[in-house]
């Protein structure tokens, strides 16, 4: 989709660089309908050369509005938030505390209005005129409020020139409640209007050529004729003597709820960064209240620190493993169920690790990972076979299963199953799993097993999911046989060629 977002004139808190929009998150459509039937639409959008700027993190929404005469129009807008607010635990999504710009564009991608809000009060706002007023003296400034729902403060008229008048400049203004950082047409809209408000731009007047005819089109139109409510503000027509009312509430749409957020920087005691809020977003609010989930459960240092080193590697390594649906996801050839890796007692009665069931810890990473889970029981599997095989031929046991408890024999499982995991879906990845099942374990086995899984993953590195197991296994025997190994023999870890 080739569109690009003009974000306005360089400067401490804009950017003059354009943005490209890649895609809308169609699948993630909130909606918010008001006690007429009228409804509000945001959609999510991305941006493939979209770099935060400084202090900030944005997000975008599309913004579609339905009027009371049928018609919709639509403009973009940006949240930039404050680094400071969205990684500390006040943000809500209804923007009480905002701190940071809204910023509006056009759907043909040219800025708008910048707003500056402080603790939700709107501090400063800045906006363009786009058109060319031709010979006339169109004024940019007047505007009276309001709509057939309510009054708001006088203004001048606007301008009156022969050229275009850029709409939104001189023809409304509108109410932003400070409590939901939404537009309403009268202060008593609000939900708590001791907070105050402020008029300011109204997007009710962004109004596209053809308007339902034109969704994704706005631009510089010419003044519309002007009607005129109960209270005598000038508004737009509904074309039976009336004014065109709309639903001055819109719902934001963020890739996350950021309570969310602040629930799980509180549990880890640390915030996170911008970025990985970034890496996290694709996987959804269901992937934030799991972490929380499991951290109200294993509240302990050892658990904030796993959670914390999965965060790290869906920061450095994003799979967003989170496009399925029940037509296609992991498992469906193996006849598991759509959704499987968030159902914990299908995962527990359904797959083992190494004879014992998942563990809290394993289980959330299938959560995360579902793809790579199913391929880490597969290699799981595949380790304890060889295993056993060797064992019963006698080239890691003397014909029985005693090296499989401690010895070379086990040895060889755990190098093996974190080499196959490593080759098919990443070193980070796999180590994840392979702490995981040791978790909450002290031993001198549970040494042995760490320190074979770790030569095992470096042995993966040399290797892809295109590299046969017998070839892999090859270089794993021979690391046993060079003594890079250790197993357990009268109370010490020995290198296996001993």
């Amino acid at each position: 989709m080739n569109f690009l977002l003009d974000r306005g004139e360089s400067s401490d808190n804009k950017s003059s660089s354009e943005l490209v929009l890649t895609s809308a998150e169609l699948n993630n459509i909130k909606k918010l309908s008001n006690s007429q039937g009228i409804s509000n639409y945001t959609f999510q959008l991305n941006f493939d050369n979209h770099q935060n700027l400084n202090g900030y993190t944005s997000y975008f929404n599309l913004v579609v509005k339905e009027l009371s005469t049928g018609d919709y129009y639509s403009y973009i807008q940006e949240f930039r938030v404050d680094n400071t607010l969205l990684l500390s635990n006040s943000l809500q999504t209804n923007m009480h505390h905002y701190n940071g710009f809204m910023v509006f564009y056009n759907t043909v991608g040219e800025f708008l209005i910048t707003i500056e809000l402080n603790n939700g009060n709107v501090v400063n706002k800045e906006e363009t005129d786009k058109c060319d007023s031709g010979d006339g003296e169109g004024s940019s400034s007047g505007g009276g409020g309001g709509s057939a729902e309510g009054s708001g403060p006088p203004g001048g008229s606007g301008g009156s020139g022969s050229g275009g008048e850029f709409i939104g400049g001189g023809s409304s203004s509108g109410w932003l409640c400070n409590w939901r950082g939404s537009f309403h047409s009268n202060p008593s809209d609000c939900n708590e209007p001791s907070e105050g408000g402020t008029w300011i731009f109204s997007i009710k007047s962004l109004l596209p050529e053809g308007k339902g005819t034109n969704l994704l089109k706005n631009g510089c139109l010419p003044l519309p004729e002007e009607c005129f409510s109960d209270v005598q503000d000038p508004c737009e027509c509904d074309g039976n003597g009336g004014c065109v009312i709309e639903n001055d509430e819109v719902p934001v749409n963020f890739p996350i709820n950021i309570a969310l957020v602040s629930e799980l920087n509180s549990l880890l005691d640390q915030n996170l960064t911008p970025e990985q809020i970034d890496a996290l977003a694709p996987y959804g609010n269901e992937f934030f209240q799991s972490m929380i989930d499991f951290l109200n459960a294993n509240y302990t240092p050892e658990a904030q620190g796993f959670i914390e080193e999965v965060i790290e590697v869906l920061a450095e390594n994003p799979v967003a493993e989170v496009d399925f649906d029940p037509s296609n996801y992991p498992g469906i050839d193996e006849g598991h169920p759509f959704m499987w890796w968030q159902d914990n007692e299908y995962i527990n009665n359904n797959f083992t690790i190494f004879e014992p069931l998942p563990n809290a810890y394993e289980v959330l990473l299938f959560s995360i990972f579902p793809a790579a889970a199913l391929a880490h029981i597969e290699n799981t599997m595949e380790a304890m076979s060889r295993a056993e095989e060797l064992c019963l031929n006698g080239t890691l046991c003397n014909g029985d299963f005693s090296g499989l408890e401690d010895g070379k024999a086990d040895a060889f499982r755990h190098s093996y199953w974190n080499a196959l995991g490593t080759a098919v879906f990443s070193d980070s990845i796999m180590k994840l799993f392979a702490d995981a099942h040791e978790w909450g374990q002290d031993s001198l086995s549970v040494e042995m097993d760490l320190f074979n899984n770790e030569i095992g993953r470096n042995i993966g590195l040399n290797f892809s999911f295109s590299d046969s197991n017998e070839l892999i296994e090859f270089f794993v025997l021979e690391a046993l046989n060079n003594g890079e190994l250790r197993y357990i023999d009268n109370g010490a870890l020995i290198p296996t060629n001993l």
